[in-house]
């Protein structure tokens, strides 16, 4: 899927019969991978946050964590917190 050239929400609901993504993996460090993301995620789906971003990222509305129950994880410069 080319996102610059499809309608990569569209085609994943299709795909999955309106459900979503189980897994989202966001590498780019865009609010807009972020945004598409959390759309595509299924309830209880898990969004993995791989890369760096130059500005804050925000989630709101219904985007949100609490009104999707989705978990979100991070891995910081403290890697002593890791066991």
């Amino acid at each position: 899927m080319n996102p610059a050239k499809e309608d990569v929400i569209t085609l994943i609901k299709d795909m999955t019969d309106g459900y979503g993504c189980d897994i989202y993996i966001e590498a780019t460090g865009a609010q807009k991978a972020v945004d598409q993301g959390l759309t595509l995620l299924r309830k209880l789906g898990t969004f993995v946050e791989f890369s760096v971003f130059k500005d804050p990222v925000t989630v709101t509305g219904a985007l949100s964590a609490t009104a999707r129950s989705l978990m979100f994880w991070d891995l910081t410069s403290d890697l002593t917190a890791i066991r």
